[in-house]
């Protein structure tokens, strides 16, 4: 049997394992993280001008090959942070800039773009009264999490004062550089309960 022929008996299987496999190119989509969130003390009172510094990891909206081959600043993905005071109510809200997250088109079979929405942000807080220690908050799966960095043990702690809630919404905010369409993201709302 010449190898053209074998080369004709593989073609059925080939096609089988392509369909089954399907075929998908990468791609990006623009996003923008958004926080908010109210730091009070065990009464439910704000804390009124306490000091909290935030920043959204550059490795946000990274995935597959991107996220295990590459560093983000390969991708011009930054580290976004910036430090807020809380107002009367104990409040602070900021919208980071826009970023990309990375996305898969499926030709074969024709699904489209996924994910359908951008990943919910974590995020890193630092808050003036806990400094140097960090929480580090986001989604788990499918609940809200959070830890907390022990700067002076260098490990996370096991027992997890501040109490910290949180919650996410999608949002639209202003116009993609493009100009013709908004951009959407993830708002995380947080509440943090300061002993």
């Amino acid at each position: 049997m010449s190898n053209f022929h074998r080369l004709l008996l593989c073609l059925p299987f080939l096609a089988g394992v392509n369909l089954l496999s399907g075929c998908a190119s990468g791609g990006s989509a623009v996003t923008q993280a958004a926080i908010s969130g109210r730091i009070v003390d065990a009464q439910g009172h704000g804390i009124v001008g306490q000091q909290v510094e935030v920043m959204l990891p550059a490795a946000y909206g990274l995935a597959g090959s991107e996220a295990a081959w590459g560093n983000p600043a390969d991708y011009d993905q930054r580290t976004q942070r910036t430090t807020l005071q809380t107002d009367a109510d104990g409040r602070f809200a900021y919208i980071f800039s826009p970023t990309t997250y990375s996305t898969r088109h499926w030709i074969f079979p024709p699904l489209g773009t996924f994910p359908r929405q951008p990943p919910r942000p974590f995020v890193a807080m630092r808050i003036a009264s806990r400094s140097p220690d960090i929480i580090i908050a986001g989604m788990d799966h499918d609940h809200f999490d959070y830890r907390v960095w022990d700067h002076a043990t260098g490990k996370f702690r096991q027992d997890t004062p501040p109490r910290l809630s949180g919650s996410y919404t999608l949002f639209e905010s202003e116009k993609a550089p493009d100009g013709r369409q908004t951009i959407g993201g993830w708002r995380m709302d947080l509440t943090l309960v300061e002993p």
